[in-house]
């Protein structure tokens, strides 16, 4: 609590005060900051994370970011992760997925299916189809499963898919998986 509310009067203080605390609530005190600067200004909360000290796991504090970031304004924050080094952009795109699924699927899906071919692109694929949106509509997440270009990916989405439409609707289920394999 009070590094939240520090972060709100003076983050750069706030920040210097974590560095001086023990390592064992370090973690928990820079995610609170980063989480409180996202909201005000998100470019501020990247290099908060940036010049955190070696030692504490940045992975919680990018996907705080990249979550919070992609519900006020989802085009800055996949620009931003267009532009990081594929570490963090691997650490984050599953959050700015996960997130822009639930305020506008549809530019999420226009934005992925436009990624190049990748790891990435298939994790995001992944996510996009555990995500309530394509679980309400069993044979989007199906039809996206498949374009996964990883192989053992792709088997496991699309047989998570297949099991999820077969629990509501076994019928089109099972049709639409006859037709897929008839077309093979």
């Amino acid at each position: 609590a009070v590094a939240t509310e520090w972060a709100r009067q003076d983050s750069e203080a706030a920040m210097n005060w974590v560095d001086n605390l023990s390592p064992e609530v370090q973690g928990e005190a820079y995610r609170r900051i980063v989480a409180e600067v996202v909201d005000e200004d998100p470019v501020q909360a990247i290099a908060l994370v940036e010049s955190m000290p070696t030692g504490i796991d940045r992975r919680e504090m990018l996907e705080t970011l990249a979550s919070q970031w992609t519900y006020q304004d989802p085009q800055a924050a996949v620009a931003w992760l267009s532009s990081t080094n594929e570490g963090d952009r691997t650490t984050a795109m599953p959050k700015v997925i996960a997130s822009w699924m639930e305020t506008d699927p549809m530019a999420a899906s226009q934005w992925v299916a436009n990624l190049p071919e990748s790891a990435s692109k298939d994790a995001s694929i992944l996510t996009m189809t555990q995500s309530p949106a394509l679980r309400r509509d069993p044979e989007a997440a199906m039809a996206w499963s498949s374009v996964i270009q990883n192989a053992n990916t792709r088997s496991q989405a699309l047989h998570a898919a297949a099991e999820r439409w077969m629990q509501t609707d076994p019928a089109n289920a099972e049709a639409w998986l006859n037709d897929d394999a008839g077309s093979k």
